[in-house]
């Protein structure tokens, strides 16, 4: 059995605020170790030491946290950013987080939503999703995007570079949605 699997989708956001056309996809996976040290110490009940995404070393206990950020939050949830470095296993934050604005370079993060598991055949799968829109005035091109949870602070729970970047047209929007699967 596989642990979890991941595939990343990015629709253009309708007027209305739904999901609309298809623009990119691709498998994720790239969960960092934080996320191994999370599962660690929710499992076991034991103290498990990693970066927050401010890079600062620390201990907790316990659970993974959630990614349940609210509308506006940028540093909880699913988050993006501009950074073009590859994903190594040691990445406890985005390269280069596009900030929740309407200025230069910054996004409106609106909130999440969450589609509880389903059971179809040996497949389970349950999926996370949120909206940016582009309100800064100029194009924006998402090269990166991640998960950041809260468990006592802010930590990076998967990062993946696209295969390419989509650009953001000023006042235009996405959704960025991730599929999680657990198969046999």
């Amino acid at each position: 059995m596989k642990i979890v699997n991941m595939f990343i989708s990015i629709y253009e956001l309708n007027k209305d605020g739904s999901k609309g056309k298809l623009i990119q996809e691709q498998p994720g996976n790239s969960f960092t170790e934080i996320m191994n040290f999370g599962f660690y110490g929710a499992l076991s009940g034991g103290v498990a030491a990693r970066k927050d995404t401010g890079g600062t070393s620390r201990n907790t206990v316990g659970a993974l946290g959630d990614i349940a950020g609210a509308s506006g939050a940028d540093t909880r949830g699913l988050v993006v950013g501009t950074g073009t470095n590859a994903v190594t296993i040691a990445d406890y934050a985005l390269q280069t987080k596009i900030a929740h604005g309407i200025s230069a370079g910054q996004l409106q993060y609106g909130s999440h939503t969450f589609i509880a598991p389903v059971t179809t055949g040996s497949n389970n799968d349950w999926y996370a999703s949120r909206s940016f829109t582009n309100g800064s005035g100029g194009s924006i091109t998402v090269n990166e995007i991640g998960i950041y949870y809260y468990a006592s602070y802010y930590f990076l729970l998967e990062r993946t570079k696209l295969a390419s970047g989509y650009a953001c047209a000023d006042l235009a929007g996405f959704v960025l949605q991730y599929r999680f699967r657990v198969t046999v």
